[in-house]
């Protein structure tokens, strides 16, 4: 009895088991699984480590050899006379000085204005400086006790140039006194002077339109390839952006806040650094060659890298793959603060200017850092933020021009 009670038990179970499950109208209200929420944010190292490897490549070896081969194409050429070549070596080199015939000099003032100065006449000679240059300013003028003017003193000037010049240097912080003379301009009689450097020829180099047409290249060949190496991320991102598309407006425009607030706060700094290193504040050597591309044949080709692929690019490697391999967020946001400010300024002649000149760079890496953590490392916020941020300096450059 015992065994047939277990053996009609076991099957009174088995087939309670295979009846069909009837279900209750409550059953449709109850919340189900989503798979979707529950979905795992991508991080693959190793992707990010091949997009930060190819960005250096590209960017770097990639855009070199663009560089030497568009200079050789007569299209992409610009001839360079030695005025020209004189003017864009003081133009570039803060301690640099020209003395420029005074009436030859009006042909080409208002192309140098804004990097180039004249402090004095020496004998019919424009005596022209960096404007950075707050040192000449400091060395080659005198005040006038009496009536508290400041004037020009040519017998300080003259110390520079004699034979037994006195005056090597600038400052004793600054760097050494360094003349620039085209061997077929005219220099003031019996003019010595200790270092200079003379342009013998005219010359041709690679123009604007150039220089736009390597920059778009080179965001080309990398947008593609950190797409391919960063897909996930920007799916999945994508996808919580979809969710809260009207909302996402908010986030962006606050991210422009902050950038503007940034702004002012790095200008602050950066006269700040500039008295304190004894520095000019000027324009950084890579918002120049914007500002030159914007006004050559190029324009159109420099407005779709600097408002959209720049920022695409730069966002995914800066953030996204940066961040992605460092686990603490405060370490990663110093890194990418550090490696995005210092990738635009490495054209700069001299540390202290990319430190004056650089500050807007580091606070904008800063800035877009922070709203990438605020927004659950989302990185499309902080792109959609950077564009917004080029395409209205762009704008303003385009309108003062």
């Amino acid at each position: 009895m015992k065994m047939a009670e277990i053996m009609l038990s076991s099957n009174g179970v088995n087939n309670m088991q295979n009846e069909p499950k009837i279900m209750r109208f409550e059953d449709l209200f109850e919340p189900k699984e989503n798979p979707k929420n529950s979905r795992k944010r991508p991080n693959d190292k190793r992707h990010y480590v091949y997009a930060l490897v190819v960005y250096f490549l590209v960017m770097y070896i990639a855009a070199t050899l663009l560089f030497l081969g568009l200079s050789q194409i007569p299209t992409f050429q610009e001839d360079v006379s030695i005025e020209e070549r004189v003017l864009n070596a003081l133009k570039s080199d803060v301690n640099g000085i020209v003395l420029f015939n005074n009436i030859d000099y009006l042909d080409y003032r208002d192309d140098y204005q804004g990097s180039i100065v004249s402090i004095g006449l020496y004998k019919g000679h424009s005596i022209l400086i960096n404007r950075r240059n707050q040192a000449a300013f400091d060395l080659l003028y005198t005040s006038d006790v009496s009536t508290g003017e400041t004037y020009f003193d040519v017998l300080q000037f003259e110390k520079m140039i004699g034979e037994d010049a006195v005056y090597l240097y600038w400052s004793t912080e600054s760097g050494r006194v360094t003349f620039y003379q085209g061997e077929t301009l005219s220099q003031p009689d019996g003019l010595y002077v200790p270092q200079k450097i003379v342009f013998t020829s005219p010359t041709t180099q690679l123009s604007d339109f150039g220089l736009s047409v390597v920059n778009f290249a080179v965001y080309i060949i990398m947008l593609p390839l950190m797409i391919f190496f960063i897909k996930q991320d920007l799916v999945y991102d994508f996808e919580d952006v979809k969710k809260k598309r009207q909302e996402i407006l908010i986030p962006v425009l606050l991210g422009y806040v902050m950038i503007i607030a940034g702004n002012y706060v790095s200008q602050l700094l950066s006269q700040f650094l500039a008295q304190v290193l004894n520095v000019i504040p000027g324009e950084a050597v890579n918002q120049m060659t914007i500002i030159n591309a914007l006004q050559s044949q190029g324009a159109v080709l420099m407005l779709i890298s600097a408002v959209l692929l720049g920022p695409i690019v730069e966002e995914l490697i800066f953030r996204k793959a940066i961040f992605g391999l460092i686990k603490k967020d405060h370490i990663a946001l110093i890194v990418s603060t550090f490696i995005f400010g210092t990738i635009h300024l490495i054209s700069e002649a001299s540390i202290t200017e990319a430190l004056v000149n650089g500050v807007s760079y580091y606070m904008m890496g800063f800035v877009f850092g922070y709203i990438y953590l605020k927004n659950d490392r989302n990185i499309w916020i902080p792109i959609f933020v950077h564009i917004l941020s080029n395409l209205i300096s762009v704008v303003a450059i385009l309108v003062l021009l």
